[in-house]
């Protein structure tokens, strides 16, 4: 970038240098919000953990400001317009569903296509939740820091997160569907 800043500087044809410094600043914006929208959960807090609040425009702005803030890891951001800086992946207990909220990892990760095998992963549970899908209750474990497997529940949509591979042990089952994280 420093060339860049010198070449326009010296050089006397500058039309095509000029615009194309705005057009990749702007290239380069529009990628990285979109990668952090991707890492958006929708109607889901991550509780506790907090550093310190602020009030912000926008969710977008919240995820600036966790980004810039020394040891933030994620945030919740509210329909109030409250941005919750948070020192842990997930918050202190991880996600829940919560209408109105944003929130989001800092690093995040997105759910794999295949969706785990026929067992279950008993014990080593960190919490249950509520969830709508088994793909959302993979992203609630990839979302918090401490979690290694799930094991969920399919006729009642409840998700266990675990902080150990396999659980405490494995066993087959026709009612439960569990995956380690990667």
């Amino acid at each position: 970038f420093t060339t860049l800043l010198y070449t326009i500087k010296f050089e006397r044809g500058m039309t095509f240098t000029m615009m194309y410094v705005p057009v990749l600043i702007f290239l380069t914006f529009v990628q990285q919000s979109v990668q952090q929208k991707e890492c958006f959960r929708y109607n889901v807090n991550f509780g506790g953990a907090d550093i310190k609040s602020t009030v912000e425009d926008s969710a977008d702005k919240c995820y600036t400001k966790c980004k810039y803030t020394a040891g933030c890891k994620s945030f919740t951001y509210r329909s109030d317009k409250n941005c919750y800086l948070k020192n842990k992946r997930g918050g202190d207990r991880g996600p829940n569903i919560l209408s109105g909220h944003i929130s989001a990892n800092i690093q995040c990760q997105n759910v794999d296509a295949f969706w785990g095998e026929a067992a279950n992963f008993g014990g080593a549970d960190i919490r249950h939740t509520k969830v709508n899908s088994a793909a959302q209750c993979e992203q609630f474990c990839r979302d918090t820091e401490a979690c290694k497997s799930v094991t969920f529940a399919v006729k009642y949509r409840i998700c266990y997160l675990k902080n150990r591979i396999n659980g405490n042990y494995r066993s087959n089952s026709s009612v439960y569907r569990s995956k380690n994280m990667n």
